[in-house]
């Protein structure tokens, strides 16, 4: 009996040996995580800012953001008259 209790204390510790030994790689995938700012420059106009942590999300991601009609969006300032920025934005 003793000595079946031994050979599985060294088998016990013969696979902890192995596991320890022999690291896996692990394999993950990529984070993405985007930001959009908006910083008002003058009444009713803000320098929109698009910010993605991968160039996969960037490309996927043509459009930041769609902004309310009266808004009209030009490279990185986006221009909704004196009315201000007034609805929704809706991110995809």
């Amino acid at each position: 009996m003793k000595s079946a209790f031994v050979r599985g204390v060294l088998a016990l510790l013969a696979a902890l040996w192995l596991s320890l030994a022999c690291p896996r790689t692990a394999w993950s995938h990529e984070l993405d995580s985007a930001s959009l700012s908006l910083v008002e420059v003058a009444p009713g106009r803000f320098s929109v800012r698009f910010h993605a942590s991968s160039e996969t999300l960037q490309k996927q991601l043509e459009a930041p953001a769609s902004f309310p009609r009266a808004c009209q969006l030009h490279d990185a300032l986006l221009d909704c008259n004196p009315s201000g920025l007034v609805g929704t934005i809706e991110l995809p």
